[in-house]
């Protein structure tokens, strides 16, 4: 009987039929793609045949990351499905009988996080060489993950030695004393009397500094009599503000998946980091279902899109390219840029216009200031700030056809 279909052209479907094995990376690269093309063509819509692509696909998938992607891709369209879809597929096929299994346990436990596990252990047992016992759906994952809420155990995923340690160690120094309690400025009276203020060699002249640039922003400049003086620091609260659970992990020290590994078998549920950007990376492909702030943005080509995956840029050029496009969407045309006058205002203000620009924007003007005095000096004696500046130049190629100062319209 066999031999008859296969002299008539007839082939068996499913887990049955023996297909060809590509052995070759040519034969391998070419199954991939047709494959994909049968994916791409159901356009995300749920459909039995790009399932079974999505299936015949993934062992073919070598990279970690495209591995990870077709088992989202597969359960994202195996949950799309409706009741009649599911109906009576993948009977004869084992690998689509257990997601067919594994999608049931989900719907029927989904509220109950013991229950949704421990039929997920039991499913593990039936169906022990299905490729979702190694490699789990994201999303399945994440719903096994009691939730953050308001009292979460943070990882903080930092270079605490090589070449980033300054800046790991920086931070872990902010988080660290940010639960000691929030900067607070004392209340001020009508009838206060006056207060000592801090001694002038303290040992903190940084922090000195910046209680000194928040009493100015706050409207408390130097007093016209002894009766209105008003201390000018800041307090720091005098018990913690909260008593979350923080621990330091170096991502020098062990990879990316170890450390994640590490950090859920230990209990914590949110990580804050990465702060490098290769580090950045390697923790949106790695698809951990904790919840993580990463303290650096991938480019618009390499961002991983997961909902428990959030990015927070720590570098200026970033912020100035988000800047610039939330005031092109917020409708805004005519920007002037106020940077200081050095290398940093330089990047900031070529950041900006290169963003601007990208969006369909026009030349992008800016001011210089030599420091933050002279600035609020120019202000006090009212001379303002004036609406006018020099283009910021973007393309090299016209620098020298763009020198002369240009008036906002």
């Amino acid at each position: 009987m066999l031999s008859a279909l296969v002299l008539s052209g007839c082939q068996l479907t499913g887990d049955n039929r023996a297909p060809i094995t590509p052995t070759t990376p040519e034969q391998i690269s070419s199954e991939v793609s047709r494959y994909q093309s049968i994916i791409d063509s159901a356009q995300g819509k749920p459909s039995v045949e790009a399932l079974r692509a999505y299936i015949s696909q993934e062992p073919l998938l070598t990279e970690q990351a495209a591995h990870q992607a077709n088992i989202d891709g597969t359960w994202q369209m195996l949950t799309q499905m409706t009741p009649n879809q599911v109906e009576g597929i993948g009977v004869e096929e084992n690998t689509l009988a257990g997601w067919v299994d594994l999608l049931d346990i989900y719907l029927n436990n989904r509220d109950d996080i013991d229950a949704l596990r421990a039929g997920i252990n039991d499913w593990k047992i039936r169906y022990a060489d299905h490729p979702a016992v190694k490699t789990p759906p994201n999303q399945l994952t994440q719903s096994l993950q009691p939730p953050v809420g308001t009292s979460p155990k943070i990882a903080l995923f930092l270079p605490m030695s090589g070449q980033g340690k300054v800046f790991g160690e920086a931070i872990m120094r902010g988080f660290m004393d940010a639960q000691k309690g929030l900067p607070q400025a004392p209340v001020a009276t009508s009838n206060s009397a006056p207060v000592a203020t801090p001694e002038a060699n303290s040992g903190n002249d940084v922090l000195e500094q910046i209680y000194a640039e928040v009493a100015a922003t706050t409207g408390n400049s130097s007093p016209s009599s002894e009766s209105e003086v008003v201390n000018p620091s800041l307090n720091i609260a005098p018990a913690p503000t909260n008593t979350q659970s923080v621990k330091v992990f170096d991502t020098n020290g062990k990879s990316l998946p170890q450390l994640l590994q590490q950090a859920q078998s230990e209990g914590f549920t949110l990580v804050v980091g990465p702060l490098l950007k290769p580090e950045v990376q390697a923790i949106a492909q790695a698809g951990s279902p904790l919840s993580v702030l990463a303290l650096n943005e991938l480019d618009a080509d390499k961002l991983q899109p997961r909902p428990n995956l959030c990015y927070f840029s720590l570098s200026p050029e970033d912020e100035a390219k988000n800047a610039a496009a939330h005031m092109m969407a917020d409708g805004k045309r005519a920007p002037l840029l106020l940077v200081p006058s050095n290398a940093f205002g330089e990047r900031i203000a070529k950041a900006f216009a290169e963003e601007w620009q990208s969006k369909g924007g026009a030349t992008v003007l800016k001011q210089s200031f030599g420091s933050t005095a002279s600035l609020k000096e120019s202000i006090n004696r009212g001379a303002g700030i004036r609406m006018t500046g020099i283009p910021v130049i973007v393309n090299q190629q016209v620098a020298g056809k763009i020198n002369r100062w240009t008036k906002l319209s």
